[in-house]
C-alpha cells in the first residue's frame, strides 16, 4: 500500500445499498469500512490464469503488479493531476495492489466515503433547461483546462461526478489519458470523448464540443454529421 499511514491496521469491510450500487453501475467491486467513513475500490484482473494464461501474465501480472501499471496507481496520479489545476476529487486514503497473482482482485483504491453528495446524472436531471446548459460549460470548463495542461478523461460522462451541496463538481473514477502533441490526433481524441449518451443528448454533446473546438478548432474537423 502506498499513502496509507492513516489507515488502521485492522479494518472491517462491509458491503451495503450504497456499494451494491456503485459495484452495479461500475466496473470495480465496492466495499465500504464499518464505520462508514471509507470506500474500497477494488479492480479485479481481467484475465483468469486457467483460461487465457498467457494474457493473464501479460497484462494482470507482468504489466499490472510488477511494472505498476495498475488501476488505483493511475487513478491516484490521474487524481493528483487534477487537484493540481484546483479540480476537486474525492480525498485518498491510499492505494496498492496485490503481490499475490492469484488475487483476482489485483489492486484497491482507499476513498473518503462522501454522504453529502449528488450523483452529476441524477443532479442534471434535477435541473431546468437554462441551468443544464450552465452545468454542462461548467463541466466543459474543466475539461478544457485539463486538455490544455496535455490530458483528458478516458471515460467522461455524467455518472462520473459528484455534485456536493454548493454545487461544486467533485470528479470521480479519475482515469486521465495523456493527449498527443499532435494537433489533429488531439482534436481526433477529444471529439471522440464527447457522447450524447454520456452527456444525456444530442443537444448537450453538441455544447461541448462547441464550447472544445473554441479552444482546439480541430476539433470540427472530426465532430460526426
Amino acid at each position: 500500500m502506498h499513502g496509507a499511514q492513516s489507515l488502521s491496521a485492522t479494518l472491517e469491510l462491509i458491503s451495503d445499498n450504497d456499494t451494491t450500487h456503485f459495484s452495479t453501475i461500475g466496473s470495480s467491486t465496492f466495499l465500504r469500512s464499518s464505520d462508514g467513513r471509507l470506500l474500497f475500490k477494488f479492480v479485479a484482473d481481467k484475465y483468469h490464469w486457467r483460461t487465457h494464461f498467457w494474457r493473464w501474465l501479460g497484462r494482470d501480472v507482468l504489466s499490472k503488479r510488477l511494472v505498476g501499471r495498475y488501476d488505483a496507481r493511475h487513478e491516484s496520479k490521474s487524481a493528483r493531476i487534477l487537484a493540481s489545476l484546483g479540480q476537486a476529487t474525492v480525498k485518498s486514503h491510499g492505494y496498492g495492489c496485490s503481490l499475490n497473482p492469484l488475487n483476482v482482485l489485483s489492486s484497491v483504491y482507499v476513498l473518503e466515503f462522501i454522504t453529502a453528495a449528488t450523483s452529476g446524472r441524477h443532479h442534471f436531471h434535477r435541473l431546468a433547461e437554462p441551468a443544464r446548459q450552465a452545468f454542462i460549460a461548467e463541466m466543459m470548463e474543466q475539461a478544457v483546462a485539463l486538455a490544455r495542461h496535455g490530458y483528458l478523461h478516458r471515460d467522461f460522462h455524467l455518472d462520473n461526478l459528484l455534485i456536493d451541496p454548493q454545487g461544486a463538481i467533485i470528479w470521480i473514477d479519475t482515469h486521465l489519458r495523456k493527449l498527443p502533441a499532435n494537433a489533429h490526433k488531439r482534436a481526433r481524441l477529444l471529439a471522440a470523448s464527447i457522447s450524447p449518451t454520456k452527456l444525456d443528448g444530442e443537444v448537450y454533446a453538441a455544447q461541448a464540443l462547441d464550447i472544445l473546438a473554441a479552444d482546439f478548432p480541430e476539433v470540427t474537423q472530426y465532430r460526426k454529421a
